[in-house]
């Protein structure tokens, strides 16, 4: 049942971590159709890059990170909101929730 959150639930938690970006996109006047094909094509590069590149996940948030630029400050400031724990989180209520109906 622990699977759940990484491969039953997770793209509804990815969906939902999209919408804040396309959110922040039309904030600042950046149009919600070309804002969520940007961000669907990150996400695809990105998957491609976890499942093919033989990299680590710290490897690959290092290559895309330059020191002092704009990527580390964004992830400082989801670090600092609690984003890992939050995940973990999300992931337990999950679990515990497919053993509650399992039952």
């Amino acid at each position: 049942k622990e699977i759940i959150a990484i491969n039953g639930s997770s793209p509804a938690f990815i969906y939902l971590y999209a919408q804040a970006f396309v959110e922040y996109a039309k904030s600042v006047d950046i149009d919600e159709t070309v804002a969520r094909d940007l961000f669907a094509k990150s996400l695809i590069g990105s998957a491609k890059m976890i499942t093919d590149s033989g990299k680590s996940l710290d490897e690959l948030i290092e290559m895309v990170s330059s020191k002092g630029g704009t990527t580390i400050a964004g992830l400082e400031k989801l670090r600092e909101g609690g984003l890992p724990k939050a995940v973990e989180e999300c992931c337990k209520a999950c679990t515990k929730r497919a053993y509650e109906l399992s039952k």
